[in-house]
C-alpha cells in the first residue's frame, strides 16, 4: 500500500498535542532569546515558519526579539513590559504577535505553556510593538469560502478583522467569524493556525483522518494538507496565516 505523504494537521488542546505527532529534530534558530523550552512539530523553509509548543519556568529578563512570532498562551500568565512603559499581560487563551526587534522585559512568575508560530523568513521587518489580539473586536463583512466548494446552502456570512500584517503581505493575523457551512476538500497553498474562540469545526483529510476542533483548541493546517470543513454552528477564531 502506498504511504500517504501529504502533510497532517496539528491539533492542540491546552498546549497538549492531541495526536501522536512526533517532534522534529531540528536545531534552535540562531539568536532566539526564547529558544529554551521550544519543541517544534512543523517546519516549512519555503514559507519560512516553524511551529510548536514552548514550555518554560519562571522568567524575569530583558530580551530583544530576534524573530517575529505569533503565540497562544495555553497555561500560565506572563507580562511584557515594553520600552515605552506599556505592559501587555497575556493569560491562558490570549493571543499576540511579538514582532522582531522589539525590546521587552519578559516576566512570568510561574510555568507558562505557549503554542507558537515563529517566522525566520520575515527578519528585517521594522520593529513595532507587541500586538495583543482582542477576541471580541468588531468585525467587517469579508469573503467566505468559494461558492463552488460549498456543499450546503445558503452561502455562509463571514466577517473578519486583520490585527497585524507583515509589510510583505505574507503574514496576517486577525479574527474571523462565519456562520455554519460545509465545503468540499481543498488543498491550501498557505499555512494557517486557527485558535477557536467559539463554536466547533471538523476537518477531514482524504485518508479519513479527522479532527474536531472545539472552543479553546488550536489547529495548524500546513500548506498542502488537503481537507474538508464542516461546522454546524457559527465559528469565531483567531487566525495566523503565512504564505
Amino acid at each position: 500500500m502506498e504511504h500517504d505523504q501529504r502533510p497532517l494537521c496539528l491539533h492542540l488542546r491546552a498546549g497538549i498535542v492531541a495526536d501522536a505527532a512526533t517532534p522534529l529534530r531540528i536545531p534552535d534558530l540562531d539568536g532566539d532569546p526564547l529558544a529554551d523550552g521550544r519543541t517544534y512539530y512543523l517546519s516549512d523553509e519555503t514559507l519560512g515558519y516553524r511551529a510548536g509548543i514552548s514550555r518554560s519556568g519562571p522568567r524575569d529578563e530583558d530580551v530583544v526579539l530576534a524573530y517575529t512570532e505569533f503565540t497562544v498562551v495555553d497555561t500560565g500568565e506572563l507580562s511584557l513590559l515594553q520600552s515605552d512603559g506599556t505592559c501587555v499581560t497575556l493569560r491562558a487563551g490570549d493571543c499576540a504577535v511579538l514582532p522582531s526587534g522589539v525590546a521587552i522585559r519578559w516576566k512570568q512568575p510561574g510555568p507558562v505553556s505557549r503554542t507558537f508560530m515563529i517566522f525566520p523568513g520575515l527578519r528585517g521587518e521594522p520593529a513595532s510593538a507587541v500586538v495583543k489580539i482582542d477576541p471580541q473586536s468588531d468585525l467587517a463583512a469579508s469573503h467566505g469560502p468559494a461558492r463552488e466548494l460549498l456543499v450546503t446552502s445558503p452561502p455562509p456570512a463571514a466577517h473578519s478583522r486583520v490585527w497585524f500584517e507583515a509589510s510583505s503581505g505574507d503574514l496576517q493575523v486577525g479574527v474571523w467569524e462565519c456562520t455554519p457551512y460545509s465545503r468540499k476538500a481543498l488543498t491550501p497553498a498557505h499555512c494557517e493556525l486557527m485558535h477557536i474562540l467559539s463554536g466547533a469545526v471538523t476537518f477531514i483529510q482524504p485518508s479519513g483522518r479527522s479532527w474536531t476542533v472545539d472552543a479553546g483548541d488550536t489547529i495548524i493546517v500546513p500548506a498542502g494538507a488537503e481537507n474538508t470543513w464542516s461546522s454546524e454552528v457559527t465559528v469565531r477564531k483567531v487566525f495566523c496565516t503565512i504564505g
